[in-house]
């Protein structure tokens, strides 16, 4: 008895990560405490019985041998779909737990006891409760366990307490129950479940009419509505906003209510698919999106009858009902049990059972409630109630249940018909209110392929005496040599004896390139390879020297290995001329390689491209936005107007009459709701330059056609944006894949942690924000303190002396989830959002096997999904840093990521930043990253002998990648990059920063506060200073911020730089106009600035306006304006 009673217990806390003991033992999944006492229950309960003292026949009742056959039904079910053991483990466990019971309560004082642990579970585990509520500012139940399963436990066990409250035969004991009883109304109140509300409705008109008939009905819900509306749990909010669609909606609701109306249709279609043997045990989650494809990510059902009829099919529900009814059949029975005070405890909580499960049975319908222990718990008592029976004399007194003459009526037959009337209505009624929209965006990369290859003898073939067709190479048979055992044909290039040699000369070919994205690759085999030292090895190189300072490798090859293919993919050539490919060392490795079929060879481009402009903010259109649908489309000259596959017509611009074609499509239906055609020769790009992924300039040239339709009067709901070349025949030649986007009302956004608008400006719980962000390092504590301290006095107590909103902690991707949330909840108070480090969130990483996720070990799909969701619910989380200084090799792996974290935390934000060399690849990556950042760091040599407008140059790259309509939030350098160099002053981070903002960066980062940075600044005096400039430089930035928020706007008509001089323009609502604007070159500029209006005075701001004032003039009628820009150097004033 001792073991069931602490076994029902710890119930509430099932989930808490403490009582895990194993991911699984034998055939059980996610082994617990709980678990293992019901094992040991079990085994005890095993050999009690075989030695006779069992306390009577298990399978006596009804509802045990049906609670038989439904098991039965679970496994035939699972054996026909291929489930497997796993789902039919979580049966299993309630199966050995019957005995268990049914060996332990054996006698009315065994009773006794287990009906009161039963009540009084839920009361002791409310400060814990509430404790977790306060933590998560959440619904009670939240760090505890799921609100809404919390909620029905507590229907379940409400009318039982005030049963044994009756029953007390002291006052004071009578009351203490009766508060008892008061407290579980409460907790469920704070859960704010509409199910566990309608749930307690039923179960306390059933329960009060029954004993008081029915004005204490009607008087004890109107207690219970008045205090479900007065109490500030939430709960009436969430009911109004059912009731009432038009009414402000709590932030989640709207979207609780779609997915279930979804999740109630899909399994509508799971049913008719598989009517009689069901889908296969827990199926219904991982079928959920295909049976609806508009929830975008898996879902159970929240119904358990829906869920039982389309995983284990109709008979197995018919089954499971007939159990229940059997159960409330049972403590129907007791209900009239009189007599001694025995007989009218059972009789007292036989009604406080059987109320709280016809609750629960309603509560049912809004979740997975066949899972619950408690439940199970509940239907096992009346086994062993059923067999306590027939030792009571039920004539021996009247039904001490109900008052004289009063019973209540059915309006059905038997009473397992009666109970399963009752219970369909709930069970099948559709939830009100509106489905989630899920992110929207790219559905797929579009496929990039190489072009022909550009070399000439890739293979090694041909040879005439010590040279090779097509390259330059020397075959001494020493360093050089052709050997047999090639990948392909006859030869391949041999390399030996580097180790030892002075100089090893790479064999190359020189070759004339365009602009534009090329592919390098080659195979290579080794052996022995580089062992000497682990910094040589083999590579392939495409290098633009001596003619430019420019080169791109592919990865080394080192060991021994067969034939190992090497690539780099999409090298961005910007400056046409001439090259080397060279097949060559990396340092002088010891033993031998064999090189055979390179190939370079520029990206194909297809025929038409597109890129989704507006709604820019994945996808989401929200109705009190903009409506208009805007999408760039580019054409490229030579896809012929014909069906993939057919041969190219002869065409003046190689296009035959070809015409671009973009439909707004209704996903669901598969209608078109908007269309507009325009001929294909109206989206060919000048110099070919596409969607900044074609021809040098990379990103430049003439705008590509941007195609405009009208969303304003399409309902809210997901469509495609569809765009076609088709030729003048109407036939599609080529589809370009489709964007979702969702159109959703404004109040979504109140669920949204992290979200931007059209003018690209980042909003954090629903507030404009300039975003000032700091990369850290630390090490991780579930203890706050640490993180506010931190090292030395170097935590985030100090980080927020300055006005930073936003932070990347790249230490702790694989830091333990309380940790995370401990570092969120410090971060969360001082106005700073995290971006959690998920960049190395790849099976093939190094890295990835640092996690101890559990998640992790079903690949890096269900971590990404585990990860976003389980962090997403804390508010501090703003997203998720993906991607550092990466090739596009990695874009697919990323959008893939993109997708799970966009499913799984839709109110975030994915960031990634480009640099290294590889910025030039950043119109590849922009549909794999929700923000796009660069990390250009000028500082490299002393004396201020640098040139800052690279910061300039990179922001403009970015802008251009994403043309504009996404945010870019810069990374600047804090740090030494090089020794000589050293820290930047702080009149360089000014400059950096306002070079960013005047090109169009909406927030800005800054590398780093912890290590390689600040962290290893070991001066105290100079770490202080060092950190002061920082905090200085964003406090300018800050003061500013309205204006930076603001639309830009036209200042400046013309200037006399030619360009030199940058600018951006503000104009306030007052009308003042703010002018922002830096000197790209290296010498000083005297500039003339024609005012588009006339101002009537001209004031510098910040530090230097005092330096510049005496040059600064405002002539013309207030329409001219002159000053003198130093080297790289940054203005801003302000016009009145």
């Amino acid at each position: 008895m001792p073991l069931l009673l602490l076994m029902i217990l710890i119930m509430p806390f099932e989930t808490n990560p403490h009582l895990k003991l194993a991911d699984s033992f034998l055939v059980f999944p996610d082994f617990t405490v709980i678990k293992l006492l019901g094992m040991i229950g079990f085994a005890w309960a095993t050999l009690r019985i075989a030695g006779g003292d069992g306390g009577g026949s298990l399978w006596s009742s009804p509802q045990a041998r049906l609670f038989v056959v439904f098991y039965a039904g679970v496994l035939f079910a699972g054996a026909l779909s291929g489930s497997g053991l796993l789902p039919i483990s979580r049966y299993l466990a309630f199966l050995l737990f019957l005995p268990f019971v049914a060996s332990s309560v054996r006698t009315h004082e065994d009773l006794r006891r287990v009906v009161y642990t039963i009540a009084l579970t839920f009361v002791i585990v409310f400060p814990y409760a509430f404790r977790q509520s306060i933590r998560y500012d959440s619904r009670l139940g939240t760090g505890l366990y799921e609100t809404n399963y919390f909620a029905a436990n507590l229907v379940l066990v409400i009318p039982l307490a005030f049963a044994i409250a009756r029953l007390q035969s002291t006052v004071w004991r009578r009351r203490l129950w009766f508060g008892a009883g008061l407290v579980l109304v409460l907790e469920l109140l704070l859960t704010a479940s509409r199910g566990g509300f309608l749930g307690l409705v039923v179960a306390a008109s059933m329960y009060a009419y029954r004993r008081r008939g029915l004005l204490a009905t009607v008087s004890g819900l109107v207690v219970i509505i008045v205090a479900a509306l007065i109490l500030p749990t939430g709960l009436a909010e969430r009911a109004v906003a059912t009731l009432d669609p038009t009414s402000p909606q709590p932030p989640g609701l709207e979207q609780s209510n779609r997915a279930h109306i979804a999740l109630f249709w899909a399994g509508l279609r799971m049913i008719a698919d598989a009517p009689f043997t069901g889908v296969g045990p827990e199926n219904f989650k991982s079928l959920s999106v295909a049976y609806a494809p508009d929830l975008g990510r898996e879902y159970i059902a929240h119904n358990s009858y829906l869920e039982l009829a389309a995983e284990l099919g109709l008979p197995v529900l018919a089954v499971f009902l007939l159990m229940v009814g059997q159960v409330l059949r049972t403590f129907g029975r007791a209900t009239r049990v009189g007599g001694d005070r025995e007989g009218r405890e059972l009789a007292g909580w036989a009604e406080g059972l059987r109320s709280g499960l016809v609750g629960f049975m309603v509560s049912g319908a809004f979740i997975s409630a066949q899972y619950e222990k408690m439940f199970w718990m509940v239907v096992f008592v009346s086994i062993v109630l059923h067999r306590m029976l027939p030792a009571r004399d039920e004539a021996s007194a009247p039904a001490a249940a109900a008052p004289e003459g009063r019973a209540l009526e059915w309006p059905f037959g038997s009473a397992p018909s009666r109970f399963a009337a009752w219970l369909l209505v709930p069970a099948l009624v559709a939830l009100p209110g509106a489905a989630l929209a899920q992110p929207g965006g790219l559905t797929a990369l579009p496929t990039l392929e190489p072009a022909a290859n550009v070399l000439k003898n890739p293979g090694f073939e041909g040879s005439a005496g010590k040279t090779v067709d097509g390259w330059r190479v020397t075959l001494d048979d020493t360093l050089w040599a052709l050997a047999t055992g090639a990948r392909s044909g006859q030869a391949a290039l041999r390399l030996a004896n580097a180790g030892t040699a002075r100089y090893v000369p790479a064999a190359d070919q020189v070759v004339t390139l365009e602009a534009g994205y090329y592919v390098l690759e080659g195979w290579v085999k080794s052996e022995g390879l580089g062992g000497a030292s682990d910094r040589t090895g083999v590579r392939l190189c495409l290098d633009g020297r001596p003619r430019i300072n420019w080169w791109h490798c592919t990865p080394i090859a080192r060991g021994t290995s067969g034939w190992t293919r090497l690539a780099r993919l999409a090298i961005p050539v910007e400056d046409a001329g001439t090259y080397r490919v060279t097949a060559g060392a990396y340092g002088r490795p010891d033993g031998t390689a064999w090189f055979d079929d390179v190939v370079l060879a520029p990206m194909k481009r297809p025929p038409v491209e597109s890129f989704l402009l507006y709604p820019n903010y994945r996808g989401m259109l929200f109705d009190d936005r903009p409506q208009t649908v805007r999408i760039a489309v580019a054409v490229h000259a030579g896809a012929a107007a014909r069906p993939s596959g057919a041969a190219a017509r002869p065409s003046g611009d190689g296009l035959g009459g070809a015409r671009v074609r973009v439909s707004l499509v209704d996903e669901s239906r598969g209608t078109v709701r908007a269309r507009r055609e325009h001929p294909a020769t109206a989206a060919v790009p000048t110099k070919d330059a596409g969607l900044g992924r074609g021809r040098a300039p990379l990103g430049r040239g003439r705008a590509p056609l941007v195609v405009e339709l009208d969303a304003a009067s399409i309902p809210n709901g997901e469509y495609l944006v569809r765009t076609e070349l088709v030729g003048a025949d109407g036939r599609e030649v080529f589809r370009h894949p489709e964007y979702r986007i969702v159109k959703a009302p404004a109040r979504m956004r109140e669920t949204l942690h992290v979200w931007y608008d059209e003018e690209n400006v980042a909003y954090l719980h629903g507030k404009p924000a300039f975003i000032l962000g700091l990369y850290n390092t630390s090490g991780y504590s579930t203890a706050r303190a640490e993180y506010a301290s931190g090292r030395g006095g170097w935590g985030n107590e100090r980080i927020a002396q300055a006005p930073i909103n936003m932070l990347i902690n790249y230490w702790l991707g694989a830091a333990p989830i309380p940790a995370l949330q401990t570092y969120m909840d410090d971060l969360k108070t001082r106005g700073i959002h995290y971006l959690q480090t998920v960049n190395f969130y790849y099976e093939d990483d190094r890295q990835y096997r640092k996690l101890r996720y559990p998640a992790a070990r079903d690949g890096e799909d269900a971590l990404n999904r585990w990860v976003g969701r389980t962090l997403a619910s804390h508010p501090g989380l703003a997203g998720f840093y993906t991607m550092d200084e990466r090739t596009a090799e990695m874009v697919p792996k990323v959008f893939r990521q993109l997708r799970e974290l966009r499913r799984a935390a839709p109110g975030t934000v994915t960031y990634g930043v480009l640099g290294d060399g590889w910025q030039r690849q950043a119109p590849l990556w922009r549909d794999a990253l929700d923000v796009m950042g660069l990390d250009p760091y000028p500082i490299t040599k002393p004396g201020g002998d640098n040139n800052l407008a690279m910061v300039g140059d990179w922001t403009r790259l970015g802008q251009d990648a994403v043309m504009r309509s996404r945010p870019v939030w810069m990374v600047l350098q804090y740090f030494p990059l090089t020794k000589a160099a050293g820290w930047p002053s702080r009149e360089e981070l000014r400059t950096m920063s306002w070079m960013a903002i005047v090109e169009g960066a909406k927030g800005l980062f800054y590398w780093s506060f912890g290590a390689r940075g600040l962290g290893w600044v070991k001066d105290p005096a100079e770490r202080e200073q060092r950190w002061q400039d920082l905090v200085t430089v964003t406090k300018e930035i800050k003061a500013l911020e309205p204006v930076l928020l603001a639309p830009d706007a036209p200042v400046v008509a013309r200037e006399s730089s030619g360009g030199a001089i940058r600018m951006l323009g503000k104009r306030m609502p007052d009308g003042t106009r703010y002018l922002f604007a830096y000197n790209t070159r290296s010498s000083p500029l005297q500039v003339t600035l024609t005012l588009t209006d006339p101002a009537r005075e001209v004031s510098g701001l910040g530090p230097a306006a005092s330096a510049t004032g005496d040059a600064t003039r405002l002539t013309g009628e207030g329409t001219i304006l002159s000053d003198r820009f130093g080297p790289y150097e940054v203005k801003r004033y302000r016009l009145r």
